[in-house]
């Protein structure tokens, strides 16, 4: 064969040389270079690039707050009828579940501790709006069992005094009566337990004071006769127990109590407000006070160092029917009035937390002619005595709306006749009337899931004409 033209030579070897290095220097790591093709254009068969990351979820917030006072265990919460969180001592809490922003919340207490307190969720509803909520404030406080009753007895000018037992029942203490000079219409005791006040509306009118003793003696140790109007029907204690309110001759005339002693100071009485009112109610926190008076309730708000009206009063038409009394729900959200027309009506409000003004939300349909009220102390049922069906009303109160629900198997009768008020214990176990028609007082146990009333028995209240009754640790 002829040789090769030299360029022909070089094109062979180039054509040899190439695909050698190339192999050599592939994927073995080794070399000091690598060959990396060009992509593929146009779906030529490379990786499509990876999605884009989805965008991040929206944002959750906490709910929670704080709890003080708590003793023991078995307190459990709940955020929207869920979530239950047990809670063993004091300080702050937060629900697992965190809720989306513009969420409502709703704290409520699903179990009480076992130890006997009463605990309440205050600024417990609310919207989430943009931040963890941390604003819920749990309040527990001691509950004692009520160790001692007082009746005032309107046709025997005095006081009756019983002990109370584990199970409610009352027996008479010793000494059972204590005579008054005049004719008692109202008894309530100071929160510290030490002192009762009983407003006397006919005869020495005025307020009379007793000491209670530890083993529930009363001892008169003061009269006011003046500075409270000559007849007295009706004496408050805010819950503080800072001043006394006294209803009497259309007047409210407000007192200072010492807060050593729980002893009345007359000297400091003054006149604050008019009205015809017979009762007056106060929010938990004794910012306001809540008169019903005529056809309307007024409200006022309270100096908290004087105790003393800082503006007129702003009063809500009733829509029907009278007044009688009036109470509001241990949150303080909510108030209800009794109407004492026949048949008889249970108005509901909302409480505005700035200037106390009452809003309505709704009534139910009550006995024939509500007097007196309560509600339980942990703000789940409400009680009305009704006086001419001789029974009492119960309605469970949602926590969120304060809309009312007539509670399984209500109205309750009284056993007797003419029941003129209704009180419940300090443990939300028991509640008593006075019942004014046949001289009883009437005492229940109450079922603490549904808030229905077991009627025990209506005992002779040794005396005549109970128009109310007071209870005492």
């Amino acid at each position: 064969m002829p040789p090769l033209p030299p360029r022909t030579h070089l094109s062979l070897a180039l054509a040899i040389a190439v695909p050698l290095m190339l192999a050599s220097c592939g994927g073995g790591g080794g070399g000091g270079f690598s060959f990396t093709p060009f992509p593929a254009a146009n779906g030529g068969g490379g990786d499509a690039p990876p999605p884009p990351a989805p965008p991040p979820g929206a944002p959750k917030f906490a709910v929670g707050g704080t709890v003080t006072g708590l003793a023991g265990s078995g307190l459990v919460l709940q955020n929207n009828a869920g979530d239950d969180l047990a809670i063993g001592a004091d300080g702050s809490f937060s629900f697992a579940t965190s809720l989306d922003d513009g969420a409502d919340y709703g704290v409520t207490v699903k179990t009480q501790p076992t130890a006997l307190q009463v605990c309440v969720a205050k600024q417990a509803f609310g919207t989430v709006a943009g931040a963890a909520v941390n604003s819920v404030r749990v309040n527990c406080s001691e509950a004692g069992a009520d160790r001692f009753g007082f009746a005032a007895n309107e046709r025997s000018n005095n006081l009756t005094a019983y002990t109370v037992s584990a199970d409610g029942s009352l027996s008479a203490a010793t000494p059972a009566a204590y005579s008054l000079a005049g004719t008692p219409q109202h008894v309530t005791v100071h929160p510290s337990g030490k002192k009762l006040y009983a407003s006397i509306y006919v005869g020495t009118k005025g307020v009379t004071q007793y000491t209670i003793d530890p083993a529930g003696t009363l001892s008169q140790d003061l009269n006011i006769t003046t500075g409270v109007g000559t007849s007295p029907v009706f004496v408050g204690v805010e819950p503080k127990g800072r001043f006394a309110y006294v209803i009497g001759d259309g007047q409210i005339h407000r007192l200072n109590i010492d807060a050593t002693t729980g002893d009345l100071d007359g000297s400091t009485a003054v006149a604050v407000a008019g009205g015809n009112s017979r009762k007056l109610g106060f929010d938990p926190d004794g910012r306001f006070a809540f008169v019903p008076n005529g056809a309307s309730v007024e409200v006022f708000r309270l100096d908290q160092g004087t105790g003393v009206p800082i503006s007129p009063p702003v009063p809500v038409a009733l829509p029907v029917g009278g007044f009688v009394d009036v109470a509001a729900e241990p949150s303080g959200r909510f108030a209800y009035v009794s109407t004492g027309n026949n048949p008889g009506t249970l108005l509901a409000y909302s409480i505005d937390q700035t200037t106390g003004a009452l809003t309505s939300i709704g009534s139910v349909p009550s006995g024939n002619t509500p007097f007196g009220m309560a509600i339980d102390p942990t703000g789940r049922f409400v009680y009305v005595a009704n006086r001419n069906s001789h029974d009492v009303s119960a309605y469970a109160i949602n926590p969120r709306t304060g809309a009312l629900t007539a509670v399984p198997g209500q109205p309750f009768s009284v056993g007797g006749n003419t029941p003129n008020s209704v009180t419940v214990d300090r443990t939300g176990r028991f509640a008593y009337t006075a019942n004014q028609g046949d001289n009883t007082i009437s005492i229940f146990t109450i079922d603490r899931t549904t808030g229905a009333l077991a009627l025990q028995t209506a005992r002779p209240a040794g005396a005549n004409g109970p128009q109310f009754f007071a209870l005492t640790k």
